[in-house]
């Protein structure tokens, strides 16, 4: 997002909107691991291990 702001002529982006650029994307990903979660029925630690390949498509 940062490289968007630089892009519109905005220059970089400060220290707080920074801030709530990270925390927009770590909601995002906490958004993606639950989908995950919820479509393997394992949780993420699990599945991080990589012990075995598992095949997930999100729509």
């Amino acid at each position: 997002m940062s490289n968007l702001m630089c892009e519109r002529g905005k220059g970089i982006p400060s220290e707080e909107e920074q801030r709530v650029i990270n925390e927009k994307k770590l909601e995002d990903l906490l958004i993606c691991i639950e989908a995950i979660e919820e479509k393997t029925k394992k949780p993420i630690q699990e599945l991080l291990r990589g012990d075995q390949p598992t095949n997930v498509r999100l729509k």
